[in-house]
């Protein structure tokens, strides 16, 4: 799973994220799967690009490889809809070109607290669902079953703060992309409860 630090603080390995927000969660989607959380604070899409770009994935062949970046490129650099958009179209090409038999699961942008980035988030997500092909690129928007009812901004139930979301948020994402990693993966089981052994 690559992303920033909503990723980072979800749970799982490596990290040195005491935090952990979501770690009951990620626990819960992914169980007795290896996975990798490739999340790094403040990082934008062209942080993970180099990364990738210089060995990331080098060596490996996941059967589904899950993206969620894009907010800091919105939030912090206050970059257009298309550029974001473009940055994660360039991003996924070379995932694609370094794992190839891979499926990749592109998530939207999640909901801010800032409503004046409610428009761009939601103008992002947009564009960011026509790179799907659904053959081997996937879109899905679960950051919709976080907002309330205006339909806008994140329940307060569910964010720590502006951007992050708190363990209640992370759980109401495990349970969306359960659905979502049934559906690509046969192999997909979910997690184990906690103290089962795989």
């Amino acid at each position: 799973m690559i992303g920033d630090s909503i990723t980072h603080h979800w749970g799982g390995e490596p990290s040195g994220d005491s935090r952990k927000a979501g770690e009951a969660s990620w626990e819960q989607l992914f169980g007795s799967h290896a996975v990798t959380n490739m999340g790094f604070g403040f990082d934008y899409v062209d942080n993970a690009y180099y990364r990738v770009q210089n060995g990331e994935l080098d060596g490996i062949s996941p059967r589904v490889i899950i993206v969620l970046l894009g907010t800091n490129n919105l939030g912090h650099r206050k970059d257009t809809p298309q550029a974001c958009a473009d940055n994660i179209e360039a991003f996924l090409r070379l995932v694609r070109q370094k794992c190839p038999s891979s499926k990749i699961l592109l998530l939207g942008v999640l909901p801010r607290k800032e409503k004046n980035l409610a428009g761009p988030v939601k103008e992002t997500n947009k564009l960011l669902a026509k790179l799907q092909n659904g053959k081997n690129i996937f879109f899905a928007d679960p950051g919709k079953a976080l907002l309330s009812a205006d339909g806008v901004s994140p329940k307060n139930e569910f964010m720590k703060d502006v951007v992050h979301p708190n363990s209640r948020g992370y759980e109401v994402l495990e349970k969306e992309l359960a659905a979502l990693l049934k559906k690509m993966d046969a192999r997909f089981r979910g997690g184990k409860p906690a103290g089962k052994q795989a």
